[in-house]
């Protein structure tokens, strides 16, 4: 899944927060009339994963596998 040598590298070559918790992008007009672009964001608190024991290595909701040459947004 491309994670080699650490635990962080699961969450940024393998897994992804689900996309219905994030808030997408979007462009948008700021006051001076320039065209501009909000990147999508997180929630303040990420949920609690429900559906799976502490520990398990099996996903929650709250996670969905990145695809390499999938966009994530």
């Amino acid at each position: 899944m491309g994670a080699c040598c650490c635990d962080c590298e699961m969450f940024m070559n393998a897994y992804v927060l689900a996309h219905r918790f994030v808030t997408p992008g979007y462009w948008f007009t700021d006051a001076y009339g320039q065209e501009a672009w909000e990147d999508p964001k997180w929630p303040e608190q990420l949920p609690e994963c429900h559906k799976v024991r502490r520990g398990s290595t099996q996903l929650c909701e709250v996670w969905e596998r990145r695809y390499r040459g999938y966009g994530y947004w």
